[in-house]
């Protein structure tokens, strides 16, 4: 009895053991297997121009639409690798569409855009969709290793416990400051419809870049490093250089950025400052942001963009931005006021309503969103109303 007892408590141990010793194998495979993630937006709306008396609908009117994929890899405890190819589209036509840059970083790709030249009789503005230049993933399509770990504490800033190399078409650090300090930089009303004015084709994404994150070191602090190559034979027209430093500690959250583009119709300097703060159910935050075009004449934008949020419960938030351009010289200023009032219906779908009032003081026209410009002069008053679902 003793001696069957004994033995089948070696068999169990064995098979314990070779059971143990499988999930480790199982587990250092699963370690180098990449594995796949689709995600994306879905965006859907109808657009009222209240000042025009004009109806349409919207795709992209608080949230763009694309489509995405993520491939990651797990190599080791220190080392991880993923990357990002994500397709813009038109959930209203099924066209799809890009994102402002280009295969050099020296034309815009997408529109509206609205390009101000300072002269000294005034400016002008070119409003176009740009050409495509077979931008398949415009949106952003790069390459990210992390190093020294790959747990990100802080999604939205890109800033964890690891070193960060990112390599591709990438997002630029303009655009991350007045995503992170502004009332958004998609949707009618948004920051980016202010913002985006003379900065040239680099403002929102970097082509033919390198960017570097660091880790968080001394209690919150965090530095970001770009770099873009212009086209073939133009190492001097295209070619971008930007850098950042963060401070993210509890509710407290505030960020400084320059940018520098090398272009034959002028070199284009940012500087870029935000900062917010959460007190209690409202967030607080402020983006100033300065601008030089070098040219024929110096062109000079000053813009400053302002706004609160206030959650009314934890399916309802409400938004509040104001904002206003200066652009010194030609003087094509720019009010702009933007409420936007978001419900989650679901884990996934969100409702939104979004009203934006527009004053063009300026001598040229601006695009806040599609199918809605502002002439020189005139104000403008939109509503949208709509539908996103997420997955």
């Amino acid at each position: 009895m003793k001696t069957c007892l004994f033995a089948a408590l070696t068999l169990c141990s064995a098979l314990g053991a070779g059971t143990a010793a499988a999930q480790q194998a199982d587990t250092s495979d699963d370690l180098m297997k990449p594995h796949l993630r689709a995600y994306g937006t879905a965006d859907i709306g109808f657009l009222g121009d209240l000042t025009a008396r004009q109806l349409s609908m919207v795709s992209g009117g608080h949230k763009p639409s694309f489509l995405g994929l993520s491939p990651s890899l797990r190599v080791t405890d220190w080392l991880a690798a993923d990357a990002f190819i994500e397709a813009g589209f038109n959930l209203a036509t099924g066209d799809g569409n890009g994102g402002f840059s280009s295969l050099d970083n020296t034309a815009a790709t997408s529109g509206p855009t609205c390009t101000l030249q300072g002269t000294e009789k005034g400016s002008t503005c070119s409003v176009s969709n740009g050409a495509a230049q077979g931008l398949l993933f415009a949106r952003e399509a790069r390459l990210r290793l992390m190093f020294g770990g790959n747990r990100e504490l802080d999604p939205q800033y890109g800033a964890g416990s690891s070193h960060q190399l990112s390599v591709g078409r990438n997002y630029s650090i303009l655009a991350d400051q007045d995503a992170s300090y502004s009332i958004g930089i998609t949707g009618v009303g948004n920051v980016l419809t202010l913002a985006s004015a003379n900065q040239g084709p680099t403002f929102l994404r970097l082509s033919n870049s390198v960017s570097y994150t660091s880790p968080l070191f001394l209690g919150g602090f965090a530095v970001q490093a770009q770099y873009a190559f212009g086209g073939p034979g133009l190492w001097w027209n295209g070619n971008a250089a930007a850098g950042r430093i963060s401070y993210l500690h509890g509710g407290t959250r505030a960020g400084v950025a320059v940018q520098y583009t090398k272009l034959v119709t002028g070199d284009v300097l940012v500087l870029n400052a935000g900062a917010s703060q959460v007190i209690g159910p409202f967030r607080f935050a402020l983006l100033v942001q300065h601008t030089r075009v070098d040219g024929a004449k110096p062109y000079i934008a000053n813009f400053v963009h302002a706004y609160e949020v206030l959650n009314l419960t934890a399916a309802d938030a409400l938004q509040i931005g104001v904002g206003w351009l200066e652009a010194r010289h030609s003087r094509d200023d720019a009010f702009q006021g933007t409420l936007v009032y978001t419900h989650k219906a679901g884990e996934s779908l969100e409702l939104y309503a979004r009203f934006a009032y527009m004053v063009n003081t300026g001598k040229a026209a601006y695009v806040p969103v599609s199918k809605l410009k502002v002439e020189p002069g005139d104000e403008a008053v939109a509503l949208v109303g709509g539908a996103t679902m997420k997955f």
